[in-house]
């Protein structure tokens, strides 16, 4: 059988792919240095907030 018969439609490919990857499947990495953990401040804090709603706004999680 020739595998193009199985791409034919949408719908046969759909059946046949074997990885599906899609925006849940990926995570958006955010690196805090440790010492910085051990002397929270506020700026810290605000602009981690910041980049998190942002990085949420967008849709990523």
């Amino acid at each position: 059988m020739r595998l193009r018969r199985l791409r034919r439609t949408p719908l046969l490919r759909d059946m046949v792919r074997e990885t599906r990857l899609g925006a849940d499947d990926l995570i958006y990495p955010v690196f805090v240095e440790v010492k910085t953990l051990l002397d929270i401040d506020d700026d810290l804090t605000h602009g981690l907030t910041r980049t998190l709603q942002n990085l949420c706004s967008l849709g990523l999680r």
